[in-house]
């Protein structure tokens, strides 16, 4: 095999416009002659670009700068890719302190969670529970910049939030039909419950838009270069498993409690009088998070199963699809997730499952 002179195995000739004098540094950036720089410096425009949108639509921004981070570290290693970060959060805050002050810390959480999700899909970590403990952290994150702009404002955050659904309601109330009115306590009812929800939802699309930035990234990567990423793979001694992350998806074990105990509470609150409130409302919260999550992992199997009869990606895009909106008024799918933390109906093994929690 050829090597550079750091002694390392060379990528192939094309990557990122490369002359062929190439491979694979500790920081993990492909080296060469330095053709690839103006990759490196666009990434590190995308991503300032993400940056500086970031307190206009946070999710666009994510893929811009997930976009641009990857392509950084794919080209400059992590070194750059960090002094990259500091810049485009500089440059984050600078923006939602023109466009608003409440906006400051929001564009900071969005821009380190398109570094974490680049620097998780870079380094081809495919752990639940690393994924899932990212959308969480970044959920406790935007909790935790709303609780203290409400302790400023002397309230709490239970409180903010109560106010600002009072003061939705009364603009529906005001501007809404007849048929919107009669739907205003049930909505009020729903959002006073699931509130808390409301930053894991927000966490995760910041994680999905992200997502849809490597994956772009990458596409970009692998148009300029087929083979590029197989031979960072193999510099990396990382194997991509032939079914797909799609058909081998398994949430950690504490999801399935996490599901179960939060069912309990809920039933615990609605039959048992003189349950606190709290309880209710925290089993609803978690049971509504951990049903998402194994929703996920039934969908995996149902994946799987028609892969293993032969069907075609068009045939599992539509029952997944299917799947998906069964659950939305039926514990099916989520339950058949559940199941599968007992059964192994994809025969996944537990070394493998160990290895997906401990990578």
């Amino acid at each position: 095999m050829r090597q550079s002179a750091n002694n390392r195995p060379v990528a192939p000739e094309g990557y990122f416009g490369a002359s062929g004098r190439q491979g694979v540094d500790r920081g993990g950036a492909v080296q060469s002659d330095g053709s690839q720089g103006k990759s490196g410096v666009a990434g590190f425009l995308w991503a300032a670009a993400g940056a500086l949108c970031s307190c206009l639509d946070p999710g666009a921004s994510c893929i811009l700068m997930a976009y641009g981070f990857t392509t950084v570290i794919r080209t400059h290693g992590w070194a750059t890719a960090a002094l990259a970060t500091v810049a485009c959060a500089l440059v984050a805050l600078a923006a939602g302190w023109l466009a608003a002050g409440s906006l400051v810390m929001l564009s900071v959480v969005a821009t380190a969670c398109s570094l974490a999700v680049s620097v998780l899909a870079t380094r081809h970590v495919r752990s639940a529970s690393a994924w899932i403990a990212l959308v969480l952290v970044a959920a406790a994150a935007i909790a935790g910049i709303d609780a203290v702009a409400s302790a400023l404002m002397g309230m709490t955050l239970p409180e903010l939030v109560t106010q600002v659904i009072e003061q939705y309601a009364q603009v529906l109330t005001s501007t809404g039909d007849i048929s919107t009115r009669q739907l205003i306590p049930t909505l009020k009812s729903l959002l006073q419950t699931y509130w808390p929800a409301s930053y894991v939802a927000q966490s995760a699309w910041f994680a999905v838009c992200s997502g849809i930035g490597v994956w772009a990234a990458r596409r970009h990567a692998r148009r300029v270069a087929p083979q590029a990423e197989d031979a960072v793979l193999a510099v990396a001694g990382q194997v991509p498993e032939p079914q797909g992350v799609a058909a081998t998806f398994a949430a950690p074990l504490w999801v399935d409690v996490a599901f179960v105990c939060a069912a309990g509470a809920r039933i615990a609150a609605d039959l048992v009088s003189g349950t606190p409130e709290l309880l209710g409302m925290a089993g609803a919260n978690v049971f509504l998070v951990a049903r998402v999550i194994l929703t996920l992992q039934g969908l995996s199997v149902l994946w799987w199963f028609l892969s293993q009869r032969g069907h075609g990606k068009a045939v599992r895009v539509l029952a997944v699809v299917v799947g998906a909106l069964v659950e939305t008024s039926y514990l099916v799918i989520s339950v058949v997730g559940l199941v599968d933390a007992v059964a192994d109906f994809r025969q996944l093994g537990v070394g493998l499952r160990r290895a997906r929690t401990t990578r």
